[in-house]
């Protein structure tokens, strides 16, 4: 809201509060002063009505005249229903008053329930010499209120039109004050916004104080334009200059980000009351954090590992400028165990309002730390060990030896320390090896050779020595390092070598004058072992093709039963066609009309459509359709064999049969129906005759491909359903013993190989399962697609498991559980060959209930 109408608001409601207060209080004043008189007066008229009534009353009560005491109340009816109620009391010595009668304008009035809150209420005493008591008189307060409310409806008008007078006087009164006091702020305002061109400028500026203060803005608008002129000048200046610091800042912040990632060291602040975490930006490349992830003091704490949990949080505890320096190992998601080196202090500002915080760094030591557990590890490796070990200084001092030196040796560090190894030779060195080590010392050089040394005690060994330079960080030699290896052992042997290998060229020249004649001899057996595998390996593919002709023998019987089923319902099929087209047909179609041939075409069509009832449902269709005829109008019509021809024919309602035929002599309509009937029979058979076809075609076709047999024959695509279907085919007799075949390879799967080899697979695989199983088991078979161009298909059935101790020896040729001379042991061995013939390979994995074998085969291409 603006100033001007602020003070304008202010002014107006003040003011008309206190005029709205004051003629409020007149109009209460005055309403209430007149309230109190027609009170008064009501009351005294009610009075006066009472004392009438009650003199009525006891005139009439003296001369016992009821009809006047009538006259009386009746009063009360004449004043026109100015009061409203009136009451007669009666009350003898000793007694309680009484309501002796009452009249009251409104029906629900209960002179019981009367309320001196909701009525004014006078009364006065009668007394006689009959009886005593109160006439008692009222009238509604609400009566009263109405008419203050009517004879001050003037007032309340008046203080309403002074209220709206006093709103809009005022009201423009505080306008006309306080509006050139808005402009003024308004323009100080766009001073201090620097908008100058805004400014608000009153042509006619009076003279007065508002006027002076007008100008006064006006010089001061003109003073600020000039001085923001100077200072934009100025802001440009110090761009400029702010823009070269903010350069060489960056530049230094680059080096700073620089080293820190050299040196692999991080910052970081942490306020726990604020939750507050703030690192540099190569922290998380320190802990393995993810670009993505907010570095803060729970990601951190959760690359902590486990055993320094503890004291990464001792780190942080509030205690004022205290520094902890702590080397905490972190699991890196990349490089595995990381060790950083944290220092952390804590730090409470001066005041104690604002919250204290961590404040430190984090430096990456991972390859100090492994260097130092190096050097410890080789430090108990070269302790420890049971060569010898011994560090020197350029001039050859022994400066350290092991435990080892020191047993083998029987010298203390004492006696050893600051002399050179030549405490250790003997006479028997060979000088000419010392000679060669003291040469490549000197031109500090690694070298190896093989000396004899004597122990304090006299004691004789051969050490192989390795010496290698000691160099520091800057490359300068330090001393000698030289590690021994007892080999006093190993000579012993090389002399005892030396005279074996005396003894073997002896032995030598014997074996040769032997071998010669032996060579006559392997040839001669060499010869007879080919001729022996030759004969192996044929007799081999003969057992593979006896085992294939067994099976195939075991299948017979079950194969004649199934080719002599659909054969024999293609025989009777026969006898019934012959018959039919002999002997039925010609009869019917004798004397037949041409409309006749065709209402029995279109009957067969309609039979054709209509499902092939069982005995029960025939005898349900053909009751059903007598009862049909039974409600027509003409039940004698139809003949009684109708409904069984018509339900034979497939026929449960009435309405798909033609009417004609219903319109037809009983003889025409019976050989319409026969012939009906014949032609679908002849359609029945002949399509049993094809099925049949069909399924003895299938079992010989699988036949033929299970027994016929070429390694040499091309590797063609196949589909794996139909190849699978074949198998099932043949073993269709055994399934219907109780085995179930479930067949989940997708038509159009593809396999590239040999179909009659690959059914010899399956057929070995099933077979065994429904032996296994006493032809009692379920089989399934799926196949899944192998990332590496192959085709993995399971078996799976649910007959007895295979033990562990007999699964891994099933593919061996001539193992067989069964008993003796119920199976040669080669029907897997076959599977395992064949599959490995066609670049593949098979598994079994059994648990109970459960038995799978997988083949993998190629995947035809295309």
């Amino acid at each position: 809201m603006r100033f001007h109408r602020k003070i304008a608001f202010r002014i107006w409601l003040y003011f008309s509060l206190a005029i709205s207060l004051l003629f409020s209080g007149m109009a209460w004043y005055y309403s209430n002063t007149q309230r109190k008189l027609i009170v008064d007066a009501r009351g005294k008229e009610l009075q006066e009505f009472c004392r009438t009534i009650s003199l009525g009353v006891e005139i009439s009560l003296a001369i016992q005249d009821f009809d006047k005491l009538r006259k009386a109340v009746d009063y009360f009816k004449q004043k026109g229903g100015e009061y409203d109620f009136l009451l007669l009391t009666q009350a003898g010595p000793g007694q309680t008053e009484t309501i002796f009668t009452h009249l009251s304008l409104d029906k629900n009035f209960q002179p019981q329930a009367l309320d001196s809150s909701q009525y004014l209420i006078r009364y006065y005493h009668y007394t006689s010499g009959i009886m005593s008591g109160r006439i008692i008189s009222g009238m509604a307060k609400q009566k009263i209120d109405k008419q203050i409310v009517t004879l001050n409806r003037p007032v309340y008008l008046s203080a309403l039109i002074m209220f709206s007078f006093s709103f809009v006087l005022f009201f423009f009164i505080a306008r006309s004050i306080s509006e050139p006091i808005s402009r003024a702020i308004g323009n100080a305002q766009l001073l201090g916004q620097s908008k100058f061109d805004e400014f608000s400028v009153n042509q006619q500026t009076s003279s007065n104080e508002i006027g002076l203060l007008e100008q006064a803005l006006l010089s001061l608008r003109g003073s600020l334009m000039e001085q923001q002129a100077t200072n934009r000048l100025l802001i440009n200046n110090l761009e400029i200059e702010v823009s070269k610091r903010t350069r060489s800042l960056n530049e230094a912040l680059d080096r700073l980000t620089e080293a820190q990632e050299t040196a692999k060291l991080a910052s970081f602040t942490w306020s726990p009351e604020k939750d507050k975490w703030e690192s540099s930006e190569n922290l998380n490349g320190l802990l393995g954090l993810e670009k993505n992830e907010k570095a803060d003091y729970r990601s951190v704490n959760s690359r902590v590992e486990d055993s320094s949990k503890k004291l990464f949080a001792s780190m942080f505890s509030k205690e004022k400028d205290k520094e902890s320096l702590q080397t905490i190992s972190f699991n890196h998601p990349v490089q595995g165990i990381s060790w950083m080196n944290i220092f952390c202090r804590y730090i409470q500002p001066v005041s104690h309002d604002k919250p204290g915080y961590y404040s430190g760094t984090i430096q990456d030591v991972t390859q100090q730390k492994k260097a130092e557990q190096e050097l410890e590890r080789l430090s108990l490796l070269a302790t420890n060990t049971t060569n010898l070990v011994l560090f020197t200084d350029v001039n050859k001092r022994i400066l350290w030896a092991n435990d080892s030196l020191i047993k083998l040796t029987g010298y203390t560090r004492e006696e050893i320390y600051g002399k050179t190894p030549r405490i250790f030779q003997t006479e028997k060195t060979d000088p000419l090896v010392i000679a060669e080590i003291n040469k490549a010392i000197e031109q500090k050089k690694a070298v190896k050779a093989e000396v004899l040394n004597r122990g304090k005690q006299g004691n004789e060994y051969w050490l192989e020595l390795y010496i290698q330079p000691v160099l520091n960080r800057q490359g300068e030699q330090i001393g000698y390092m030289a590690i021994e290896i007892d080999i006093t052992e190993r000579k012993a042997n090389e002399e005892k070598e030396k005279q074996y290998v005396a003894d073997i060229k002896k032995k030598q020249e014997e074996i040769n004058t032997i071998n010669s004649n032996l060579e006559g001899l392997v040839r001669e057996k060499t010869l007879d072992l080919e001729q022996s595998m030759i004969r192996l390996q044929n007799s081999q593919e003969e057992l593979v093709r006896k085992e294939k002709m067994a099976t195939l023998g075991m299948l017979v019987a079950g194969i004649a039963h199934e080719v002599n089923t659909p054969l024999g319902a293609i025989k009777a099929s026969a006898e019934n066609l012959n018959y039919l087209l002999k002997q039925s047909i010609v009869k019917l179609v004798h004397g037949l009309t041409q409309p006749d041939l065709a209402l029995s075409l279109n009957l067969l069509e309609i039979s054709r459509k209509n499902p092939k009832l069982s005995t029960q449902q025939e005898r349900e269709a053909s009751k059903k359709i007598q009862d049909f005829f039974s409600k027509s109008s003409t039940p004698d019509a139809y003949p009684f064999w109708l409904p069984r021809m018509l339900a034979q024919m497939g026929f449960q309602e009435t309405e798909t049969i033609p009417d004609e035929l219903f319109h037809m002599p009983q003889e025409r309509m019976k050989t319409v129906l026969g012939l009906a009937q014949t032609l679908g029979g002849i359609d029945i058979s002949v399509g049993t005759i094809e099925n049949a076809a069909l399924r003895a075609s299938k079992i010989i076709r699988a036949l033929n491909v299970y027994s016929h047999s070429e390694e040499s024959a091309p590797h063609l695509p196949f589909d794996l359903h139909d190849s699978l279907n074949a198998v099932a085919d043949l073993l269709s007799n055994k399934f219907k013993q109780g085995a179930v075949f479930v067949n989940n390879v997708k038509p159009g799967t593809m396999v590239m190989g040999q179909e009659d080899e690959l059914s010899q697979v399956w057929t070995n695989l099933i077979n065994n399962a429904l032996q296994a199983s006493n032809n009692k088991c379920k089989i399934v078979v799926s196949a899944t697609a192998l990332p590496d161009g192959m085709l993995s298909v399971e078996l799976e059935n649910d007959g007895p498991p295979i033990p562990p101790e007999i699964r891994e020896r099933i593919f061996d040729e001539f193992f067989t559980t069964k008993k003796r001379g119920e199976g040669t042991g080669l029907g897997l061995s076959i599977v395992s060959r064949i599959v490995s013939r066609h670049n593949g390979r098979v598994f079994c994995k059994s648990s109970e209930g459960s038995t799978i074998f997988e083949v993998v085969l190629p995947i035809a291409n295309g």
